[in-house]
């Protein structure tokens, strides 16, 4: 009799021993795990978050700010780049740079940042008479031209559309990329508009030139960058503007993708397969201009 009730405890043992640990857990229960507090957003980075664009971009490049020309290979339609003139500083301030592009699909019109003194320029136009370029006449009055600190200017192939980049009070900090476009008499431009994220961002971001016969577009961004490197992206140009408004994304998720931390994340709504010709066109290009 003995021996049947020591295997009947020796059998309920390991039973007791457990729930003696289950309710010692319950008394003691484990810590919480901290989640970290949402980032602090400036007003302005918390409004071009909001309005996230959705932009596929295919690939990227570092290279040296000496080489910045070199990243951007153009087709003939597309224009060319040259810095306006050959003692051009390529230091770390960029707005002492002034580069100028010239449209050869028209021939007659360039467009390029006009220094107003040691610490400013504007964008300005010049045409072509006889062979001679006119004084470049400000593309914006001041009323138009909050800032002076404009540079990195690139006209659209329809004489129209204009992208520069500047410092402004409705920036990110840096030099931010702006748009205009002539206006419908063709007397002046409408007022620059800020084009958001994920082209800007607290550093400074410039020189965005879509070129439509090759189908992609670039701008430079020294985010994360070296001193003396700049990082060019690549991108599918889009006709129409669509934002993340109706994803289902976390804030954090937003911001990665805003500042461009792996540039696969925006393959999902993409044409993988036009995204893939994409970059072997770039390679190609890229190679050929070495």
């Amino acid at each position: 009799m003995n021996r049947i009730l020591l295997l009947l405890l020796a059998a309920l043992l390991p039973c007791s021993m457990t729930a003696q640990q289950k309710s010692k857990a319950k008394a003691n229960p484990a810590p919480a795990v901290a989640v970290p507090p949402e980032p602090t957003l400036t007003p302005q980075e918390e409004r071009m978050l909001n309005g996230l664009e959705k932009v596929v971009i295919f690939d990227s490049l570092v290279v040296s700010k000496r080489d910045l020309f070199k990243a951007y290979p153009l087709s003939p339609s597309a224009g060319t780049l040259a810095w306006a003139d050959d003692n051009t500083a390529l230091a770390d301030s960029l707005l002492t740079l002034r580069p100028t592009r010239h449209v050869i699909a028209y021939g007659d019109k360039r467009i390029e940042s006009c220094p107003v003194d040691s610490t400013s320029s504007r964008i300005g136009i010049s045409m072509r008479f006889g062979g001679e370029w006119t004084p470049a006449e400000p593309l914006f009055t001041d009323a138009d031209a909050e800032e002076n600190c404009q540079n990195f200017p690139y006209i659209m192939a329809d004489g129209q559309t204009i992208y520069f980049a500047q410092q402004a009070s409705d920036g990110l900090g840096g030099l931010d990329l702006y748009m205009t476009r002539q206006n419908g008499d063709r007397s002046g431009f409408y007022r620059p508009e800020n084009i958001g994220m994920p082209f800007n961002s607290c550093a400074n971001d410039y020189l965005l030139v879509i070129d439509e016969e090759n189908g992609f577009g670039m701008f430079a961004s020294d985010r994360r960058q070296a001193t003396d490197s700049v990082c060019i992206y690549y991108f599918i140009p889009s006709e129409q503007r669509n934002t993340y408004d109706e994803d289902n994304l976390s804030q954090e998720e937003r911001i990665a993708l805003a500042e461009i931390r792996q540039i696969a994340d925006t393959w999902g709504f993409g044409d993988k397969e036009k995204i893939e010709a994409l970059r072997e066109k770039l390679r190609k290009s890229l190679s050929l201009i070495k």
